[in-house]
């Protein structure tokens, strides 16, 4: 029986975060497993309000995910739509444009043209299903099967074990928070 198995790796650059994937990874390979991981690209700090992210992150970032892409894992995009220089969420089309453009053209340097997508959070106004296609994004795993305990979305979330195919071709998969939820039903 194949398994499929998606990662989300928010902070690779991190020495620990790196460590436990990498070794989770060479595991994977070693029993003929491979991984989607949705990346998150540390931009320099113009772009994000991360204080941790730097040029060097951003090197160790490029440097790890060509490990991963050299061991055979998929690589897909995960990102916040923060306001430029603000941890806060910002929505709006034209700030969507503007992350989408910088962290696919980090991406796109390191040889990796994106087609997957989870948005931070899980937060997915509908505005940004409509500008995904717009950068070769064919699918998005942002909505939930189940809610995790305690979970208090910014934005409201859709719930739902069915994979969905949009007006403009994307289509929804659901993700999940625990290892016990991972069955969904098709309706394309």
């Amino acid at each position: 029986m194949t398994k499929i198995v998606t990662i989300h790796a928010e902070r690779i650059y991190d020495e620990q975060v790196w460590y436990r994937l990498y070794k989770l990874m060479r595991l994977f390979i070693n029993n003929d497993i491979y991984a989607t991981i949705f990346v998150y690209p540390p931009l320099h700090k113009r772009h994000t309000s991360h204080p941790s992210y730097s040029l060097d992150s951003l090197n160790q970032f490029n440097n790890r995910v060509g490990i991963l892409k050299n061991m055979g894992h998929d690589i897909q995009l995960h990102c916040h739509f923060y306001k430029q220089g603000v941890k806060e969420n910002n929505f709006s089309d034209e700030n969507i444009h503007r992350v989408l453009f910088s962290e696919i053209q980090c991406l796109n340097n390191i040889g990796i043209s994106p087609i997957g997508f989870v948005a931070g959070g899980w937060n997915l106004p509908e505005n940004i299903i409509k500008i995904l296609p717009e950068y070769g994004i064919k699918y998005d795993c942002s909505c939930l099967k189940e809610m995790p305990k305690n979970f208090k979305p910014t934005q409201p979330k859709i719930k739902t074990d069915i994979v969905t195919r949009f007006d403009n071709g994307m289509i929804e998969i659901p993700t999940t928070d625990t290892t016990k939820s991972y069955l969904f039903k098709f309706n394309t």
